[in-house]
């Protein structure tokens, strides 16, 4: 069609089609542009992009959190560990350094063993000596006792209470020890009733493997163990024997019956007792009554440079620093019975 550029109504016609096209065009774009700045503010996302949190995977609808902390060295590994003593499979508890695995010094073992009726777990709750402790250092094992004729839970000590092979326990849990990490030849232990009298058996059969001892609550004559002639133990180790002055269970005057009814065996008097530890231990010198540690509230007195003893004033046969129950007389919670046996120990070497 030819458009006649003379005739002014045409051109008006034309330049108002045109216009109108152009601003639907604008239009048109005015709207993209809106629908997608709506998109940018919408609720879901956030308005200043630097602040906003990384978006939720919708695969994984928990958000990122921050990874658990790294165990630093010197932290527990606890673990359950049975070994054999040549009769039966046996538990203990044993807290590990975290570098066990790869340490190139060697740690000292620290063993506590529980009184009867009780459990590894139980005396681990009651004495926590672990707690205070480098773990890169040391290795705590609270094992656990066997049952005797009588269904407690308790330790051999040669005399009573049970006939289990406690002494190639000790020596199963040492080796399996080994095997795991580097160990010092010699182990620390303490232990509280049954447990002090399984820590005197040590002391005669096994006195080249400890280091040193603190025996709470109970002991028992050489000859309750084996005869005293033929108890080996040759080399001197430190002993603190600690015990509750309130102790109905085993007076430390001594007792006709011993520490259990109609067993037949008298139990001496405690000085009586320990005469024949410091004779193991270099002889009696005069005894001095010295200040050790605030923890138990009574001074120690020393028979000679390595056996100490402590009558804890107040303390019946029970824990120091737990509750006492009944027959077995006062607890004393002011004290911290545990921290006094590891300082003992750990000053040894």
């Amino acid at each position: 069609m030819k458009i006649n550029w003379g005739n002014k109504g045409v051109i008006q016609k034309v330049l108002s089609i045109m216009t109108f096209l152009l601003l639907m065009v604008t239009f048109q774009n005015c709207s993209e542009f809106k629908s997608s700045s709506e998109f940018l503010n919408s609720p879901n996302q956030a308005e200043n992009p630097v602040d906003s949190e990384p978006p939720v995977d919708p695969i994984d609808p928990t958000p990122p959190t921050d990874p658990a902390p790294v165990p630093e060295l010197g932290q527990h590994i606890v673990q359950s560990r049975m070994v054999s003593d040549g009769q039966q499979s046996r538990n203990y508890i044993v807290y590990l350094p975290s570098d066990y695995a790869t340490r190139t010094t060697e740690a000292q073992i620290i063993i506590g063993f529980h009184p009867a009726s009780n459990s590894a777990a139980q005396f681990q709750n009651m004495t926590r000596l672990h707690e205070p402790l480098s773990s890169k250092n040391h290795i705590i094992v609270y094992p656990d006792g066997d049952e005797g004729p009588s269904g407690r839970q308790a330790w051999n000590a040669g005399f009573c209470c049970t006939g289990a092979n406690d002494l190639g326990f000790f020596d199963a849990i040492l080796t399996d020890l080994a095997s795991l990490t580097r160990i010092k030849p010699k182990v620390a232990i303490t232990g509280f009733s049954s447990g002090a009298m399984m820590v005197y058996r040590l002391l005669c059969s096994r006195s080249d493997k400890i280091l040193a001892a603190v025996p709470f609550g109970a002991y028992l004559r050489m000859q309750d163990v084996t005869t005293a002639m033929a108890c080996p133990w040759s080399n001197t180790i430190p002993v603190l024997h600690m015990h509750g002055a309130s102790d109905s269970q085993m007076d430390i005057n001594g007792q006709a019956n011993g520490y259990y009814p109609n067993s037949g065996i008298q139990t001496p008097p405690l000085l009586t007792y320990l005469n024949v530890i410091v004779g193991r231990n270099g002889g009696l010198v005069n005894p001095v009554t010295e200040v050790y540690d605030a923890d138990i509230g009574s001074p120690r007195v020393r028979l000679n440079q390595n056996t100490y003893y402590s009558i804890i004033s107040g303390q019946g046969h029970t824990w120091p620093g737990e509750v006492g129950i009944g027959q077995y007389g006062p607890g004393r919670l002011d004290v911290n019975g545990s921290a006094t046996v590891l300082k003992f120990l750990l000053e040894q070497r």
